[in-house]
């Protein structure tokens, strides 16, 4: 009886759901931050602009490099944030899939593009691109802070090459958040075909409904963050073109910092737009996460023998003790 592996072993492991909530939180907090930062830099850009020609543009000046400074610790941040998010979503997906093989069946039929049918779509594969990704976009967003704080030297004897680096790493990063948008997508579709196995678990009508409600929000909630990682996608691609040199001219050389705040501030238009879709993102993924908890508590609501079914009610854990649990069940 699948019931009975419940109740037999000890609940033992970590709160895999809790752990990933906040890294999501996180995560959304800190690009939230680089916005901040941003709209922060256009101020001070707008006070320069409007004082060129006043001494105090000297002390602006002071106030645009530290302006650039915070914004190469906040996308350091960032980058830690992708990294530390992959640990935990990694382990989270890592339960989920090993629950998944034994209690989740999917819908068969076609969805949009993907063909689907008993056993797929390929969970592991699409986790798997996950983890991948946003590893690629906290090493590449690391990067991207250390380029910023490079921009803090007072001269150079060629200025266009270090704003064409920042083009080049704005693009590169444009590159991950399109891949991390996708992978959002594609996982969004695969939560909307799941639905729990109520017969191996014994679950009632009522409790089954609801874990399959939880699964399709899950995928709503994907859904949503890889339209997110989209939009942010083509914001860095036009910001990409805004820092990318219009001529073989030189760059005035009084100051990298202020000469990027120069750029900053006459596309101020796309770097608003990029602070808008970063507060979405940061929005959208507390959801991910508080409705991930409410998954992982939700699997599976198992009667222990002798307990009068109540539609779901009874006891219950979160899932990476139910995972567990199962994982000690098939060594015994």
């Amino acid at each position: 009886m699948a019931s009975d592996i419940f109740h037999k072993i000890d609940f033992i492991g970590e709160d895999f759901a809790h752990k990933l909530d906040h890294q999501l939180i996180k995560l959304g907090t800190d690009f939230d931050r680089v916005g901040d930062s941003f709209l922060d830099l256009i101020a001070d850009a707008q006070k320069v602009n409007e004082h060129k020609h006043i001494a105090g543009v000297k002390f602006e000046d002071a106030a645009i490099k530290h302006d650039v400074d915070t914004l190469g610790v906040d996308f350091i941040k960032l980058g830690d944030g992708f990294l530390k998010l992959d640990e935990a979503q990694h382990k989270f997906d890592d339960a989920f899939l090993k629950f998944a093989d034994q209690f989740i069946k999917f819908t068969p039929g076609t969805v949009g593009n993907v063909e689907t049918d008993q056993g797929s779509p390929k969970l592991g594969d699409d986790f798997l691109k996950l983890d991948t990704d946003l590893k690629l976009s906290g090493f590449d967003t690391f990067k991207l802070g250390l380029d910023f704080l490079k921009l803090d030297h007072t001269h150079t004897e060629s200025p266009n090459a270090a704003l064409q680096t920042l083009s080049a790493d704005f693009h590169k990063i444009d590159g991950n958040l399109s891949s991390l948008g996708d992978d959002f997508l594609k996982l969004g579709v695969d939560y909307k075909l799941a639905q729990i196995d109520s017969g191996a678990l014994k679950l009632s009508e009522a409790g089954a409904l609801k874990i399959d409600d939880a699964l399709h929000k899950l995928g709503t909630d994907d859904t949503a963050i890889g339209t997110d990682f989209k939009a942010l996608s083509n914001d860095f691609l036009k910001i990409s073109v805004d820092l990318a040199p219009t001529s073989e001219g030189t760059q005035p050389t009084e100051s990298l910092s202020l000469n990027f705040a120069k750029i900053v501030f006459t596309s101020s238009k796309d770097f608003q737009q990029l602070d808008s879709d970063m507060h979405k993102l940061d929005l959208d993924l507390k959801l991910l996460g508080d409705d991930s908890i409410k998954l992982a508590n939700l699997l599976p609501a198992v009667q222990a023998p002798g307990s009068p079914d109540d539609h779901g009610h009874g006891p219950s854990d979160s899932l990476h003790q139910i995972l567990q649990l199962v994982h000690d069940f098939s060594l015994l």
